[in-house]
């Protein structure tokens, strides 16, 4: 503040200069607070408004002492004058948004073709929150637009967008309350109150709350596309075309466009392409648009109708993902309860993608692994455009044919060779906008050229878990036959033991003849000779794949060419506001006329039309065709490692099935030991009947032996069978091992030996040598009784 008189109230000073807004009746200024330091904004009326009835001047008072909102902007202070013959409001103190207008920021170059994804969501989070509780209080605000919808930026840089300006607001019962008075902005105007305030038509018609719906709509296809969405040549000039335009417009459509006078109008229900959102946000932003500027009030969108769609839209989490098929990033939303399942079945939607053959990885790691099938996506880490999920197919080859990468760089929407001073800075608004645009396409295509960096890396740190995994199901298959082996083993020396014993038992069901088993036992070890084989020589060849120096070739040129898009996108933004600049310190028409003629001017068009034609170079020349020789590089590169790994897959699956076969021979001998462990038990049990009435011996020099301990003595699993075929040899004289034995301890010990038919191994050889000391006992009449029990 440099006035040398500025005005002020109570400890509220401001300088006459110090103006940030203006309305036909009043003055907004930006204010400081002595006591605080911070600012105020400070709202001065006119003699004007001082011309209004009482009510009137107190409405917009009034209202904001009722309203108390984050998105709404707060009352501090007020400066009236309540005498009984006279009602004067001379000023109100309300808090001061640092950020300015969102009329202001989206016509800044940069946002000339509409708001980036992020920031429109929030707008639309923060509009919907401020008129829902306008809606609870019953106030229509009756101006709704981008200069009355204020942006607070928080020191955590956090924005937070505001309603302000309730000098036409008024409060009514219900939503289909009707009133005469007319207010608000033409192109925001619902067409019935346009119609009436500026073509003086059908002056009784009465007018509902839902107006403010129709405004909304208008202002959120403004924020999302730069552009207001009805358009007549002539602009506001041309009103009998507006008023056509909005009256005429077919139910569903979202913008009528007249291109040329007296030309046709062109209705679209869809977004210019060059709007910045996602096409599937587009795709649930358009009914909801369509719904909002209805010209019908029973076909328009109820309050409580756009509050829960709003509510739905910005609520939704945006997961993107890169598909080195098409060097696309697709932007999918989801709902905060969806899964994993959810993610890999819209990605098939949108890629045709089978999720069998989907392969994704976040950071070097599969999201498989990173997340688990019940986590909800809104506990996944941030996988914004910078940091995508990397989608694989493994169902085909990358092809070049198939990128959608390139862009056309928009025309320009004014006059070419401006001469008017108007002319000049809607022209260099335009351009600016467009070397904007051109910067984006730059950083975007840059950031591919990074992610197809990162997707090579990131499969080629995937390729050794897999190794690995293949490695792991070898071992398991491995270890499977061995132990098949073994219990094969087994089987052999029981019947070989019950042979030599000249016993023999009887037959059942689990009964198996296991010479098929020996042979399936056979072919699966040649089998998995040959898989190991394979899966060696792959992953040799992935070794031989790892030459990754092309991928680093254009690491500096990415940072290189970024820089030469922000210089352009400055030297045009410079130029622009150095028009603006000039345009401020006009104080005669002369001054104007100077300004363009001069040769200032001259040059600056110049040098802003060269800039757009080097960054239209940069792109389309420079950019764009290192990107193809790079990913022609790259889709060799990927489409041999993709081939080797679906090799490896294929070799992994065929274990896999393996694994699977071979469980079935692997029960069957479980089964069969099992059945002849209980035969063997049945025949003691026999046995002990017919020899019920013999005397019993009981054994010389008795030295109880626990169970466990006979158990242990056996062999481990690991030995082969040969070594036990020796021990059992040596068996034969070893029955004197057992003379000490209780016949109680010998019964519980094959007790034990059937419960435990999993150690079999360890214990087969003490355990054969039991079973033919128990022969001998039996032949000799020395079974006790008991055993009966």
């Amino acid at each position: 503040m440099t006035d040398e008189n500025p005005a002020s109230f109570k400890n509220y000073v401001w300088g006459r200069t110090d103006v940030i807004g203006a309305g036909a009746t009043s003055l907004v200024y930006k204010a400081i607070c002595q006591d605080s330091g911070s600012y105020v904004a400070v709202k001065v009326f006119n003699d004007q408004a001082k011309l209004r009835s009482n009510a009137i001047q107190s409405r917009e008072l009034d209202l904001l002492h009722k309203i108390n909102h984050e998105n709404v902007v707060k009352l501090i202070d007020k400066d009236e004058q309540n005498s009984p013959q006279r009602y004067s409001l001379r000023l109100i103190v309300m808090e001061y948004c640092n950020g300015g207008s969102l009329a202001t920021l989206i016509e800044e170059p940069e946002n000339i073709y509409g708001l980036q994804q992020k920031e429109f969501l929030l707008v639309l989070k923060h509009i919907t929150c401020g008129m829902n509780e306008l809606h609870k209080l019953k106030i229509v605000h009756r101006d709704i637009k981008p200069n009355n919808i204020l942006l607070q930026i928080l020191p955590t840089g956090e924005h937070v967008y505001k309603l302000s300006d309730f000098g036409a607001a008024r409060q009514v019962e219900m939503e289909d309350d009707q009133f005469t008075s007319i207010c608000g902005t033409e192109e925001y105007l619902f067409p019935d109150v346009y119609e009436r305030a500026l073509i003086n038509r059908n002056v009784q018609r009465s007018f509902r709350a839902g107006i403010d719906l129709w405004s909304t709509g208008v202002t959120l296809y403004h924020v999302a596309t730069g552009m207001l969405p009805f358009r007549p040549i002539g602009g506001r000039h041309n009103r009998e075309t507006m008023i056509k335009i909005t009256k005429d417009k077919p139910s569903g459509f979202i913008s009528g466009i007249q291109s040329q006078i007296d030309g046709q109008i062109e209705y679209s229900n869809k977004l210019p392409e060059t709007c910045q959102l996602s096409k599937k946000l587009q795709e649930l932003l358009i009914p909801m648009l369509a719904g909002l500027m209805e010209n019908n009030y029973d076909l328009m969108l109820s309050f409580e109708k756009f509050f829960e769609i709003s509510c739905h839209i910005y609520n939704l989490t945006f997961i993107n993902v890169m598909s080195l098929d098409t060097c696309q990033i697709i932007e999918l939303p989801f709902e905060k309860h969806e899964k994993l399942a959810d993610l890999k079945r819209k990605i098939q939607i949108e890629t045709k993608i089978e999720q069998s053959s989907q392969l994704i990885i976040y950071n070097n790691l599969l999201v498989d692994s990173l997340v688990n099938d019940s986590q909800t996506i809104e506990t996944y880490p941030i996988m914004d455009k910078e940091h995508p999920c990397i989608l694989f197919s493994l169902s085909g080859s990358l092809s070049g044919d198939n990128l959608e990468i390139i862009k056309s760089i928009p025309n320009i929407r004014c006059k070419q060779n401006p001469t008017q001073t108007a002319e000049i800075i809607a022209w260099s608004k335009e351009t600016c906008g467009s070397i904007f645009y051109i910067k984006r396409e730059i950083y975007l295509v840059t950031t591919i050229i990074e992610l197809l960096k990162l997707s090579a890396i990131a499969f080629k740190s995937y390729m050794p878990e897999m190794k690995l995994k293949n490695q792991n199901l070898l071992h398991n298959f491995k270890s499977t036959i061995k132990s098949l082996e073994t219990k094969i083993g087994i089987m052999d020396k029981l019947d070989d033991c019950l042979y030599k014993l000249n016993l023999t038992l009887k037959t059942t069901q689990n009964d198996c003849s296991y010479l098929d088993i020996k042979n399936d036992l056979k072919k699966y070890k040649d089998e998995i000779s040959i898989y190991e084989s394979e899966i060696n020589y792959l992953t040799d060849k992935i070794g031989e794949n790892e030459n990754l120096e092309f991928l680093v070739q254009n690491s500096s040129l990415t940072c290189k060419w970024r820089s030469e898009a922000d210089a352009y996108a400055s030297t045009a933004k410079k130029i622009h506001d150095d028009f603006l600049q000039k345009k401020k310190e006009f104080r005669y028409r002369s001054d104007q006329e100077r300004f363009e003629k001069s040769k200032f001017t001259e040059f600056k068009i110049n040098n802003i039309i060269r800039t757009r034609d080097e960054a239209v170079k940069l792109y389309q020349e420079v950019i764009i065709v290192q990107f193809y020789d790079f990913y022609l590089r790259f889709e060799k590169w990927m489409s041999d490692l993709i081939k080797l790994h679906n090799d490896i897959m294929s070799v992994h699956q065929k274990l896999i099935e393996c694994d699977k076969a071979i469980t079935a021979p692997f029960d069957r001998i479980d089964a069969s030991l099992d059945s002849k462990i209980n035969n063997i038990l049945e025949l003691i049990i026999i046995k002990s009947n017919e020899n019920s009435n013999s005397s019993i011996v009981k054994p010389i020099n008795y030295s109880p032996v626990t169970p466990a301990a006979t158990l242990s003595s056996g062999c481990s699993k690991g030995d082969s069978i040969d070594s036990r075929n020796t021990n059992e040899r040596d068996d034969i004289n070893n029955n004197s091992r057992y003379s000490n034995i209780s016949v109680d301890s010998l019964v519980n010990t094959i007790r034990d030996f059937k419960l435990q038919a999993a150690e079999m191994e360890k214990v087969l050889d003490d355990n054969s040598s039991l079973l033919k000391y128990l022969q001998e006992q039996i032949q000799v009449g020395q079974v006790r009784n008991e055993l009966k029990h």
